[in-house]
């Protein structure tokens, strides 16, 4: 982009955007992507040059116009059309998290193949995106079910109703998860539903935010 400096997504899913380890959303990715084409100065319309050439990368609908229409409201933009000398003396520095409250996004996950104790050959970790508190429990199998009332025990122990759950693609976590989990909350609160954010295949980072204590919890179990 500006500066030829290529600002490459790790992780693109819908309303979500991962770069250097911090999570954006719509919005907050335009900022993103501004404050790295800052970098050097190539003026208004030597931004919105380079930004055209790398469209590719939008991969969100209307992304691009957003960018665009930032540009046209910043002050530093606004002073020349083409490029300066020198580097920016304005930078755009906010870096907006796509997950602002606790309570808002829980990533969820198993540990399996576990030897079995107690009945017990699972482990059901979960992680809050904001505030990163973390639940652990032990479960005697891996089903939809089971991840089901986890989550739906964790939000009454929490006082907390989710709105998304993040996940990987697994079985356990599929449309039956979803529905069984729905159903539990419907007793409670029956205008409010859950909705899950599946991580891309084969990336396990996609689910990040859950990944280090289920690590650190299968590394001291084994």
């Amino acid at each position: 982009l500006h500066g030829w400096k290529i600002l490459l997504p790790t992780l693109v899913e819908p309303e979500e955007f991962v770069f250097e380890g911090q999570t954006y959303d719509h919005t907050s990715i335009a900022v993103a992507v501004i404050s790295a084409i800052h970098a050097v100065s190539h003026g208004r319309k030597g931004i919105l040059y380079h930004l055209t050439l790398r469209k590719g990368f939008f991969v969100e609908g209307g992304l691009l116009d957003l960018c665009a229409k930032i540009v046209s409201l910043c002050i530093y933009c606004s002073l020349s059309p083409y490029a300066q000398q020198g580097p920016s003396s304005v930078r755009l520095q906010p870096r907006l998290e796509l997950f602002r409250h606790r309570g808002q996004v829980l990533f969820i996950d198993y540990i399996c193949g576990l030897a079995s104790g107690d009945e017990f050959s699972s482990i059901f970790t979960a992680t809050d995106g904001r505030s990163e508190l973390t639940w652990a429990e032990p479960t005697t199998d891996a089903t939809a079910a089971t991840a089901a009332d986890c989550v739906f025990r964790l939000m009454l122990a929490t006082f907390t109703l989710y709105s998304y759950i993040r996940c990987d693609n697994g079985s356990h976590f599929g449309r039956l998860f979803l529905d069984t989990l729905n159903a539990l909350i419907q007793k409670i609160d029956p205008l409010h539903e859950v909705k899950t954010w599946k991580s891309p295949h084969y990336l396990a980072s996609g689910n990040w935010m859950v990944e280090h204590p289920h690590h650190l919890l299968n590394f001291l179990i084994r």
